[in-house]
């Protein structure tokens, strides 16, 4: 599926089922709040909307996302075998990313998440999550995988997330908004910087190798 049309508009008006790749060249799709299912790579050189569900359910290798400058709001990756790779330097997620299963390589890039991160499958990351959400009652599970650099920087100071399982990560930051490691065991390998928000350390271990610092 592709649209180019540089002064080309489309609405969706249902669902969308894409077998295989979906391009926007040129111009504007508005995918309001129906739901788009990807068997492919997703290329976007122009604009889109969403209030819905992207899901990726390719299940192949070689797949790649590319957002350009339009976020995504609820994103979901279920394919058995299936890997993607992240295109974009900055990554922004409204809402929600689950990775059910197959393979979601992160690389380098900074990514925005502003509701819950959960992962059943495989993802790979040397970049910054950042959670700027505004609603608690959020939570990250990294499902086996090594989270790298976590910052938490509510956009107005109420969001709040709970780490819900056993969690590495390279270094943690809190400037806004809360984080609860819960029962979990997380591990932080360089530094943990608080200058904001709140922070409960886990009733199991939090483990620090670096540098501490809460002001």
């Amino acid at each position: 599926l592709t649209f180019n049309n540089a002064s080309g508009s489309w609405l969706f008006g249902s669902a969308v089922d894409v077998n295989n790749d979906f391009t926007i060249t040129n111009g504007a799709v508005a995918c309001g709040a129906y739901d788009v299912e990807i068997g492919g790579s997703f290329t976007n050189n122009g604009t889109f909307t969403t209030t819905g569900t992207f899901t990726f359910n390719a299940t192949d290798t070689g797949n790649t996302i590319t957002l350009g400058a339009s976020p995504l709001y609820n994103v979901v990756f279920n394919g058995v075998g299936g890997i993607w790779t992240m295109q974009d330097a900055a990554i922004d997620i409204n809402n929600d990313i689950t990775i059910t299963n197959g393979t979601v390589a992160f690389g380098a890039h900074a990514v925005t998440i502003g509701g819950n991160f959960t992962n059943s499958g495989t993802f790979t990351t040397t970049g910054t999550f950042t959670f700027d959400g505004i609603a608690a009652g959020k939570t990250i599970t990294s499902g086996g995988s090594n989270l790298y650099n976590v910052v938490i920087n509510s956009a107005d100071g109420n969001g709040a997330w709970t780490i819900q399982d056993t969690t590495a990560m390279n270094a943690l930051t809190i400037t806004s908004g809360s984080l609860s490691c819960g029962s979990a065991a997380v591990t932080i390998y360089t530094t943990f910087i608080q200058t904001g928000g709140a922070f409960t350390a886990s009733s199991g271990m939090t483990t620090v190798y670096s540098t501490f610092a809460r002001t």
